[in-house]
């Protein structure tokens, strides 16, 4: 998309806005791998009945829920990308704010995941395997591009809310 430079400064989805909405396609990607890769064999090789019949030796009451709401909440987090992606391009004044929450909450749910998922020992044994590259990926997205969506010329520009007549 082209962008425009105005007298009160530059406009349009260009700049430094360029690399959220690059991060806003890539999401919904990674996403359905990891919902590919990770979570259908757990309900095709056997793997869903170990974890969660009493008495199996991989067994521990938090798999289930731990599974179960890590699939509803990775689903919840691509819808809510197709909302921003649709905020992003009808140039709603509700990206900014939108994009902040969706930051927070990702970063959120993967500490809070992660605090969960650490009282079933078999994942406790793994340590910060994994967890330490997306918390710090997420911390990063959050440090960066929830004050950039609050300070930018551009982002004020591009996503004025609509003028009252």
């Amino acid at each position: 998309m082209a962008t425009e430079m105005k007298p009160d400064g530059p406009r349009g989805i260009g700049g430094w806005l360029i690399l959220p909405v690059i991060g806003l396609f890539v999401f919904p990607v990674r996403v359905v791998i990891s919902l590919i890769t990770d979570y259908v064999p757990i309900f095709q090789d056997g793997i869903w009945g170990n974890l969660t019949m009493p008495g199996s030796e991989v067994y521990h009451a938090l798999w289930a829920p731990v599974v179960i709401g890590e699939i509803f909440c990775n689903v919840g987090f691509l819808l809510f990308d197709l909302v921003l992606l649709y905020l992003l391009f009808t140039k709603s004044h509700r990206f900014p704010k939108a994009f902040i929450v969706f930051t927070l909450a990702n970063l959120a749910f993967i500490v809070g995941d992660a605090a969960i998922a650490w009282q079933i020992p078999a994942v406790a044994a793994r340590g910060l395997e994994g967890f330490g590259s997306e918390a710090a990926r997420a911390l990063v997205v959050v440090a960066v591009w929830a004050p950039y969506m609050l300070v930018s010329k551009r982002v004020r520009n591009t996503f004025k809310a609509p003028q009252a007549i």
